[in-house]
């Protein structure tokens, strides 16, 4: 396992995050470049080539067009995921080596949360400042979170009958699929991600089709601060 590790640029601190994005009327404004499937650890166009707009709710704006999924996308995503569980190097990670990388993307959230809260806004029209505020360092706190507990995912020893040896063992699932609805998108997507990912399941997400945006740039952040 590799993991690519940004510059080494300070972090933002929670605090600093939303005060100094509250403090200010100019927010930033970022292009919205990421409109395909990602599948396999590549970026694709549908298999039918379709697409579909993604309206802005708050001023019925298209504000891009993305990849429409198929069903011949979705069994080549499941088929990817399950051999990133089985033979790729998520699925013979270790638990630290785990926590590790998702403490990391926790950190990473915080240094893009500007481009993500710009991004939820404009799929589902959700305050800037209340991203920031809320959204983002919740976001970082989650992964955090289940960081520390990918090394503590324990079996036990249980007393049975007297001359049997009884025992329970922790073992990931597989492949975890994950479908998110509109409202609070990244919030409500990032509580299926942290703990499967914890446990060391593979997952293939369906966001909704009015909020695909953030969900895209989640999948960047994973991408290309990781190679496993």
């Amino acid at each position: 396992m590799q993991t690519w590790i940004d510059p080494a640029n300070p972090l933002p601190s929670t605090t600093s995050l939303s005060n100094s994005m509250m403090a200010t009327s100019q927010f930033p404004n970022f292009p919205i470049s990421l409109t395909r499937l990602y599948i396999n650890g590549a970026w694709c166009d549908a298999a039918n080539g379709k697409t579909f707009d993604v309206i802005d709710p708050t001023t019925e704006a298209v504000v891009a067009q993305v990849a429409e999924g198929t069903q011949a996308d979705a069994e080549a995503a499941i088929a990817s995921a399950h051999r990133a569980f089985e033979q790729g190097g998520w699925g013979q990670m270790n638990g630290h080596e785990r926590g590790e990388i998702l403490w990391r993307v926790g950190d990473l959230f915080l240094k893009y949360g500007e481009e993500l809260a710009f991004l939820q806004a404009k799929e589902m029209g959700r305050l800037f400042t209340d991203s920031m505020a809320i959204d983002i360092p919740h976001l970082s706190n989650v992964f955090h979170y289940f960081a520390g507990w990918a090394s503590k995912i324990e079996g036990s020893v249980k007393q049975t009958t007297k001359g049997l040896h009884t025992y329970t063992l922790r073992e990931p699932l597989g492949v975890i699929a994950a479908i998110t609805p509109f409202n609070f998108p990244l919030i409500l997507s990032i509580h299926k991600f942290a703990p499967a990912l914890a446990a060391g399941n593979t997952i293939v997400h369906k966001p909704a089709s009015s909020t695909p945006l953030s969900a895209l740039k989640v999948a960047e952040i994973r991408r290309c601060r990781m190679e496993v």
